[in-house]
């Protein structure tokens, strides 16, 4: 799983700051990675935190005089500025007890950042951390779309933002097989343009000057009414059409890889 937000902060900022701050963002539509919402008994605290880390696309981090002062909240920090060196942008400041001067003295880098102040109320930093996050989003390449299907999870996102926690898989013969639905939506196809005939056993998907035909139990997948031979044929498993991943998304002009430590499978798209 992947999230917008991971809040950096000193235990003793919990429960005045960090934890209405992560419900407000979370009650927002945002995913964030927050340990007392992230950890279960048993867990390794610094693996959960490094996996938070590395899969959340900011950090909120929340500077008052009880972060200085300590040296876990500092780590998360320094892997934060890191992820920033490769030119992105990555840190999102929120101030708490402290003054310009404060922040200077701690980080002269950080005291030049634009932030956001928890004595302005918690309405006011959520609305700053989205309006942000936003701006930044925009700036970024809007034709390129990530999507990736957990087979563990059976989490669908897009861009990072979970659409389904209903996608199985199915195993014949040593091949995968995805439903197509998800296949098309991951691969940034609108719901409308997924069309299912019943009576012939066909599906289409049109996504802007491609259209894909598949008929189940064919081997035959058609690009603008071009046949490609494939060497597994589309199946209707208790009403869901399933293919390879692989196929479909030569078909749709997007690309495939599978990441086998997490059993994701990732898909990157122009959009639509």
């Amino acid at each position: 799983m992947t999230y917008d937000i991971f809040i950096s902060y000193a235990s003793e900022d919990r429960e005045t700051v960090a934890e209405p701050l992560a419900n407000a963002l979370i009650q927002q539509g945002l995913t964030v990675w927050y340990d007392k919402l992230a950890l279960t008994m048993g867990d390794s605290l610094r693996q959960a935190i490094d996996e938070g880390l590395s899969k959340s696309k900011y950090g909120v981090v929340i500077l008052s005089p009880n972060f200085f002062e300590k040296d876990w909240p500092q780590k998360e920090l320094n892997a934060l500025v890191a992820r920033e060196e490769k030119g992105v942008k990555v840190i999102l400041p929120v101030w708490h007890n402290v003054t310009h001067k404060d922040v200077a003295k701690f980080s002269p880098i950080l005291a030049d950042r634009w932030a956001v102040s928890t004595s302005e109320g918690l309405e006011k930093i959520v609305h700053q951390i989205k309006r942000a996050i936003k701006l930044d989003e925009q700036k970024k390449d809007p034709l390129i779309m990530i999507g990736t299907i957990n087979l563990l999870t059976h989490e669908l996102t897009i861009d990072g933002k979970i659409l389904s926690r209903d996608v199985y898989a199915y195993i014949k013969d040593g091949r995968t097989y995805i439903p197509v639905k998800y296949l098309a939506l991951v691969l940034g196809v609108n719901e409308h343009n997924i069309l299912w005939d019943e009576e012939n056993q066909t599906m289409t998907l049109i996504k802007g000057n491609r259209v894909v035909n598949i008929k189940v139990g064919e081997k035959i997948i058609f690009i603008n009414g071009h046949p490609v031979t494939m060497d597994i044929e589309p199946l209707n498993i208790d009403g869901q059409i399933m293919m390879s991943a692989s196929y479909l998304s030569q078909a749709l002009g997007g690309n495939v890889i599978f990441d086998n430590s997490t059993f994701t499978i990732v898909f990157t798209s122009y959009r639509q």
